[in-house]
């Protein structure tokens, strides 16, 4: 093995986007070979498990795990899942790459945090679409890069009051897609558990019922200003359905959209 060989990642395989439906998804890390390498897959939406030293942990969204091949661990598809486990994973070859993925595993644990939009994620997404793919040793450089990165944002965790101001604001701006709490918790870090907790001490009110608050307004405005079908602005507002816009129309203002449309017309 020549001089390079210890100093640089190999990083020749990986995939943007995949996902696993079923039972039948399942890897055992101690048959996968005798040739060393790192697997990090980090789960986009849904969720997989990861099985290491005799427990068993979920990689909820915007967490990733670290397998080193070969090793007595597993990753699967939860037997009891509903829904599809979409991921991106990449490979890292090399005793550098080695040594590293030991290292943060060692002191971070197997399940981390790797929320999307932080730059270590921009970087580990910037490694699977080959930005840095010019040669080999530009793409080392990237993935250590990637590595660095993501021990600095899990040696220095965000201040409590910083994350629920960031999952606020991402609801303010995500509200239309289906945002779950545990992705909005992700971002920060946090269990689910946690940060609504903290969330509902800052804000009087929870995460869950604020991103409802935060639709319902954009669905008012709506039923205001313009004609559309109820249908069309439950989706446009992060509802779903007419169905679910008008249970929280009754829940929150005591009247259905069309009663609020109407008494918005005669003011």
């Amino acid at each position: 093995m020549n001089t390079a060989d210890h100093i640089l990642i190999q990083v020749p395989y990986g995939e943007e986007r995949e996902s696993a439906a079923s039972p039948e998804y399942f890897w055992n890390s101690a048959t996968r070979g005798r040739d060393a390498f790192v697997i990090i897959q980090r789960t986009i939406s849904g969720m997989g498990l990861f099985q290491f030293e005799g427990e068993t942990y979920e990689v909820p969204p915007g967490h990733a795990f670290i397998a080193i091949i070969p090793e007595s661990s597993c990753y699967l598809y939860p037997p009891t899942g509903t829904v599809p486990w979409v991921y991106s994973w990449l490979n890292f070859y090399g005793p550098l790459g080695l040594e590293l993925a030991h290292n943060l595993r060692s002191q971070y644990g197997p399940i981390l945090p790797l929320p999307e939009r932080s730059t270590a994620e921009l970087a580990f997404r910037a490694l699977l679409r080959g930005a840095h793919n010019e040669d080999f040793f530009s793409r080392s450089e990237a993935a250590y890069g990637f590595i660095v990165r993501w021990h600095q944002q899990l040696q220095k965790p965000r201040e409590s009051a910083d994350v629920i101001e960031a999952g606020a604001r991402y609801c303010d701006t995500f509200f239309r897609l289906p945002l779950a709490v545990k992705e909005l918790a992700a971002q920060g870090g946090m269990s689910r558990e946690h940060f609504s907790r903290l969330f509902t001490q800052a804000k009087g009110i929870s995460p869950a019922a604020y991103l409802r608050k935060r639709r319902l307004l954009a669905a008012q405005e709506l039923l205001r200003e313009t004609a559309l079908p109820l249908a069309e602005i439950a989706v446009r507002c992060g509802f779903g359905s007419a169905r679910l816009l008008t249970d929280s129309f009754r829940s929150l203002q005591g009247m259905t959209p069309g009663a609020y449309r109407k008494k918005a017309a005669e003011n």
